[in-house]
């Protein structure tokens, strides 16, 4: 998961795009769907002509993050949407059996909770 706080600092820093915006792109590039690329809007400012409008922007309840009442409340509901959003990426793709090196055996599953158990006897760790 790669989360950048998009302000106008965040824009104008040579070190963000040259090194930090790089790395996250190119491990975008062989992760696929498996990584997460975000941007929390904390700023209000114009992604007009800007490459990063291809990323997943979040703007926290809508707005961004100095619009709320206070930083902090920004970004608490930040927070809790991020959260909801990893979740639901989590979700597309669940670890298969064989992702561990695992002989297949079906796992057991919480499904109320979200949660694989997997058993380490069955790779021979214990």
């Amino acid at each position: 998961v790669f989360v950048g706080l998009l302000t106008t600092s965040f824009l104008v820093s040579e070190f963000i795009t040259n090194v930090e915006i790089k790395a996250a792109r190119e491990k975008q590039a062989k992760a696929g769907q498996q990584f997460l690329f975000v941007l929390i809007m904390v700023d209000e400012i114009s992604l007009t002509g800007l490459d990063l409008a291809e990323y997943q922007i979040l703007r926290p309840g809508g707005k961004a993050v100095t619009q709320h009442k206070s930083r902090k409340e920004g970004f608490n509901v930040a927070q809790k949407e991020l959260e909801i959003l990893i979740q639901s990426q989590a979700v597309k793709r669940r670890p298969r059996m064989d992702d561990f090196g695992m002989r297949p055996r079906p796992p057991e599953i919480d499904e109320k909770l979200g949660v694989t158990i997997l058993n380490p006897q069955d790779r021979g760790e214990l």
